[in-house]
């Protein structure tokens, strides 16, 4: 099945895009919001956005395992992690 990436959204070269669409096993790709590029969650108060970065990475560095994310491959969680480590401004310092 083909796979479309809409162009407003950054790409890496070594990853996709979280906006990448994979219509075959799920809408997207990777199991992480497009949204996190918008403009809205750029508008969010620094603090409310150290928060979610930090929940970020303990999800996806493998510290929370808790039953909530335990259906995120090990695969998906280090795409993501360098997803947003690479493409998401202000990221990679939280």
């Amino acid at each position: 099945m083909p796979r479309h990436s809409p162009k407003k959204f950054p790409a890496i070269s070594k990853a996709d895009p979280c906006a990448e669409l994979d219509l075959a096993t799920r809408l997207f790709r990777y199991p992480c919001s497009y949204l996190i590029y918008s403009e809205a969650f750029d508008a969010l108060a620094s603090e409310v956005k150290t928060h979610i970065y930090e929940r970020f990475r303990k999800v996806l560095g493998g510290e929370d395992t808790s039953e909530t994310f335990a259906h995120l491959s090990q695969a998906d969680l280090a795409a993501i992690l360098e997803i947003l480590t690479a493409t998401k401004t202000g990221f990679a310092e939280h």
